[in-house]
């Protein structure tokens, strides 16, 4: 089978045309734009770390379900296209199972200065780096957990 590598960071076609399905590339559809490569962090660290045992594409989905209530809650990033990215990610990845009483463990894996550096995308699509609060960080967590 021959591939073909658009960017290979995004996107691979096969000979048949389909496209690999990641949660990069579901984002990439949605928002209609590229990503830097920091976009999910810190949750993809950290969820990396407290969940070792879950798939790549899980972690990734649930750092970008995290980061988009961030960029629509402070930043008006439509909420119709984060529902759309929350629910087509559902159905592809398993979600990465968690409730409230992990949130301090969680809490505690985040320094003050990863706080000061979120990527975030504005309703324009613009990618915007800003400070977010523990508080903050919860309610992303209380999204994830309860969508």
């Amino acid at each position: 089978m021959q591939k073909t590598a658009y960017n290979t960071k995004i996107m691979q076609q096969t000979d048949k045309n389909t496209t690999t399905n990641t949660p990069r590339t579901l984002l990439v559809r949605i928002i209609g734009r590229n990503v830097e490569q920091n976009f999910g962090e810190p949750f993809c660290r950290i969820f990396s770390t407290q969940f070792a045992g879950k798939g790549e594409d899980e972690i990734v989905a649930a750092s970008y379900i995290c980061t988009l209530y961030l960029s629509a809650v402070l930043l008006d990033f439509p909420s119709y296209k984060l529902h759309t990215y929350t629910n087509n990610a559902r159905q592809e990845w398993a979600s990465i199972p968690f409730d409230c009483s992990k949130y301090n463990i969680l809490l505690s894996y985040i320094s003050d200065n990863e706080l000061k550096q979120i990527c975030l995308i504005d309703k324009e699509g613009n990618l915007i780096t800003r400070c977010c609060s523990r508080k903050e960080i919860t309610e992303a967590f209380d999204f994830y957990t309860n969508t």
